[in-house]
């Protein structure tokens, strides 16, 4: 999991990207909130206001895991991946923090 604050213009500096992958053996086991409930701790603490992540339109346990953590969707990021030759599209989702 990581937060990648945006780079470059001053008015965006507020904004962050998430990234997040946790290995499929150990999910289940609350892997996933701890850390992602540590980044958004850390983000908070370097004065990031605005968290997006993307997740591809299949992973449906992945955009409830977002939900719960009060993340909400915001749009779509087309073709977002390309899998094995194939684009794939997502769904962007933000947790505004204040």
């Amino acid at each position: 999991c990581s937060i990648v604050p945006s780079s470059g213009e001053i008015r965006r500096k507020h904004v962050a990207s998430m990234f997040m992958a946790v290995r499929e053996e150990v999910r289940g086991r609350g892997v996933s909130t701890h850390l992602a409930e540590y980044a958004i701790d850390m983000a908070r603490e370097k004065g990031i206001r605005k968290i997006s992540i993307s997740v591809v339109d299949s992973n449906e346990e992945g955009k409830a895991f977002l939900s719960r953590l009060g993340f909400i969707s915001e749009g779509r990021d087309l073709r977002e991946l390309n899998i094995d030759g194939s684009f794939v599209d997502g769904e962007r989702f933000a947790l505004l923090i204040d």
